[in-house]
């Protein structure tokens, strides 16, 4: 789990299933938010951006929350 007090840049993602989670943040507005990458073995991909904040503390409890694939890019996998 992610805190604030650890929190570094290489400690700002994790992997569940076929998705990649990160924690990044938007040089010019400081803005911090999670993207998450989704990949199938065929090739196939899909990005999004959520929970954009400029509190990271905000970011990093929703981060922690995610515990399925497809969090952000469409319907969470069984």
């Amino acid at each position: 789990m992610i805190t604030v007090e650890n929190f570094s840049p290489t400690n700002r993602e994790k992997v569940i299933g076929d998705s990649l989670y990160r924690i990044c943040q938007f040089d010019y507005f400081g803005t911090w938010y999670i993207f998450e990458v989704y990949t199938t073995t065929g090739g196939a991909f899909a990005t999004a951006r959520s929970y954009a904040r400029h509190d990271p503390k905000e970011v990093i409890d929703a981060f922690n929350s995610i515990t399925t694939e497809r969090a952000l890019t469409g319907e969470a996998q069984p």
